[in-house]
């Protein structure tokens, strides 16, 4: 049996491609909508794959004849003692020649009724006589016990496997029409559906990212059942496709943690907030370093908020003062090290900043982001600091901007996943993990009032 795949953008398209390769008896196994390629698989069109199967073998076959071993002596051997006759008498010669054609004669009528006897649809067994002696190797006549019952016809069997293959085949139409049922374009979803397209595109959400989550709201059988847990349902496709948040976690032992980003996001504010929270709220010994020596300001911020939170502040000036000030740290639950404004297209700066980085060996690296920053910068910057090889997504000042869709953008196109977010300057209040069902109604209703 000869199986192929045919890909189409309709499924008219890709049964027509079946038809002219396979033929009229191809037979359909599956069809299913693909998305081949693209960022993720999630800006790409779908199309529909179409699985047939075609008969390509050869019809059944009586088995090949089988010499029977009856007694008869091969050919060879039988004429052996003919060709003895033939030089003996000249009687010899005359007896042996009438015997051969008395026996060729009866093997004749032999097979003759050999024939019938098989047309008829029996089985007899051959003589001795009529298989033994010279002329018969050629006529040997075949045992067809056996193969018969491949020939037969049963109507038992033949109407199990007619109905077995039209169960098949309502099956693969049932899915074919559930698959035809599937919205593709946003005219074709469900109000509610439609609505949180419309609102996370409003929320400056990347339109294939949103079509891909409307289309996932929208599959067969969930669409009409959203109900009020349609925010569940889009926290759900957001861990999916950006997955599951993990903040600072402590549980397996001590941690040092790095922050970088450009200026202006708010790490040492955002620093202060988790070493606040840390230490105070659940008593961990947390101490703060500091390599931001460009801003006078920055360092004497963090050693404020160091003297009130009652936790020590480390000022660093080289990469070998950072390893020294890690090691006399060493015993503290919780090393958070904050990193140097730079800018994401100086070179020189990145190249700084690796050393320090590679100096502290940091157990986790955050990338701290603004949540006013265009999408467009957002990417250049996560591709400037690629070289840290960041573990996690860190967003701030969430609430100085009223579209969050580039959280969703850059969470699903780095795969790195989120850990907090800030929403204002308090200390330590204005930070929370970053929580999927607080970012899905953020995105659903543009605000987190209400």
């Amino acid at each position: 049996m000869k199986v192929r795949k045919y890909q189409a953008s309709t499924l008219a398209e890709a049964m027509a491609l079946v038809k002219r390769e396979m033929g009229q008896e191809a037979i359909i196994l599956q069809t299913k909508r693909v998305k081949p390629g693209g960022l993720m698989g999630l800006f790409t069109q779908g199309v529909i794959e179409v699985t047939a199967a075609v008969d390509d073998e050869e019809e059944p076959r009586l088995p090949t004849p089988v010499a029977r071993t009856t007694g008869a002596q091969p050919r060879e051997k039988a004429k052996t003692p003919r060709t003895a006759g033939t030089t003996g008498t000249a009687g010899g010669s005359k007896a042996s020649r009438a015997t051969g054609k008395a026996r060729t004669a009866g093997s004749s009528k032999a097979e003759a009724g050999g024939r019938k006897r098989k047309a008829a649809g029996m089985t007899t067994a051959v003589p001795p006589a009529a298989s033994a002696g010279p002329g018969t190797a050629d006529q040997e006549v075949p045992s067809v016990v056996g193969s018969l019952a491949v020939a037969e016809h049963d109507p038992a069997r033949e109407a199990s496997a007619l109905e077995h293959e039209l169960a098949k085949m309502k099956d693969i139409l049932a899915t074919m029409l559930r698959q035809m049922e599937q919205p593709t374009t946003p005219s074709d979803f469900p109000d509610q559906v439609k609505a949180v397209h419309d609102s996370l595109l409003a929320q400056e959400v990347n339109p294939r990212l949103a079509h891909e989550v409307a289309l996932r709201l929208a599959q067969p059988g969930l669409a009409a059942d959203l109900g009020e847990d349609l925010q569940g349902r889009l926290a759900g496709i957001i861990r999916e496709m950006a997955g599951e948040p993990r903040p600072i976690d402590l549980r397996g032992g001590r941690r040092v943690v790095a922050f970088l980003g450009p200026t202006g996001v708010g790490k040492t504010t955002t620093i202060a907030k988790l070493a606040a929270n840390f230490a105070l709220l659940e008593k961990k010994d947390v101490a703060l370093v500091t390599c931001d020596t460009y801003r006078i300001a920055a360092v004497e911020q963090l050693k404020t908020y160091g003297q009130i939170i009652g936790v020590p502040v480390e000022v660093v000036f080289s990469p070998q003062e950072l390893r020294e000030a890690i090691l006399r740290q060493a015993k503290r639950d919780l090393i958070l090290i904050d990193t140097a404004g730079r800018s994401h297209r100086n070179v020189m700066q990145m190249s700084e900043l690796k050393g320090f980085l590679q100096a502290a060996r940091p157990d986790e690296t955050y990338l701290v982001v603004s949540a006013t920053t265009k999408y467009r910068d957002a990417m250049e910057i996560v591709k400037n600091y690629g070289f840290a090889g960041f573990d996690r997504l860190l967003f701030t000042k969430l609430d100085e901007t009223s579209t969050y869709g580039l959280i969703l953008n850059l969470a699903a196109a780095t795969q790195k996943g989120l850990s907090y977010f800030t929403t204002g300057q308090s200390v330590p209040e204005d930070i929370e993990p970053a929580g999927l069902p607080k970012l899905a109604r953020l995105l659903i209703r543009g605000s987190d009032n209400g």
